[in-house]
Order: structure tokens, then sequence, then C-alpha cells
């Protein structure tokens, strides 16, 4: 687990999201750049 996954499943377990939600993240975070995946997190927590 990379240093950028580690805070999106902290949030993935503080929103409660179903596990399909979790898992369709999980791979799109797989196949990003970090930066992306902090722009995603960053996104995730303005809804």
């Amino acid at each position: 687990m990379s240093q950028v996954e580690k805070p999106l499943k902290f949030l993935f377990i503080n929103f409660e999201l179903p596990q399909s939600k979790r898992v369709q993240f999980e791979k799109i975070i797989q196949t990003q750049t970090p930066q992306s995946s902090t722009h995603l997190s960053q996104t995730t927590n303005e809804q």
C-alpha cells in the first residue's frame, strides 16, 4: 500500500462507501499517478 492510498482508505472508512464504490475507486487510483490520486481525494472531500 502506497503513502497515497493510506489516507484514501481512511477516507473510505469515514464516508462508509459501499464496497463496490470502494473497489471502483481503488481501481481508478491504481491506474493514476500519485498526483491524480491526491486530486481525487480532494474532490471527494468537497462533495
